[in-house]
């Protein structure tokens, strides 16, 4: 089993590597720190950023780019870690635009 910290270099390390297999927790830690990742700049959105009042102020404009540009970072790796893990039940399938930011 790979550890939390393990998981992600790794998964940063091996940006672009189509090849080769990772295992399940290693897949997993990932989902869970890119979600932490952009959970966080979401929240200061919402909360201080005027996401709610539909109009951004300077704060939700930064925060909404510091998501977008994460967002858009790791989708190639994700597709590339998603693919390397091999077949996956469906609740891996519908965890994938949570996981490359799709669904924030």
């Amino acid at each position: 089993m790979v550890s939390f910290p393990d998981a992600v270099k790794l998964f940063f390390q091996r940006y672009t590597d189509f090849k080769g297999r990772s295992r399940r927790s290693e897949y997993w830690w990932v989902a869970l720190f890119n979600i932490l990742v952009l959970i966080i700049p979401y929240g200061i959105l919402v909360s201080i950023g005027g996401l709610i009042d539909g109009e951004l102020n300077l704060i939700g404009m930064i925060m909404a780019a510091i998501v977008g540009l994460y967002a858009l970072a790791i989708i190639v790796p994700s597709i590339a870690k998603t693919r390397a893990a091999g077949p996956q039940p469906r609740s891996t399938r519908l965890a994938r635009p949570l996981e490359t930011g799709a669904g924030v």
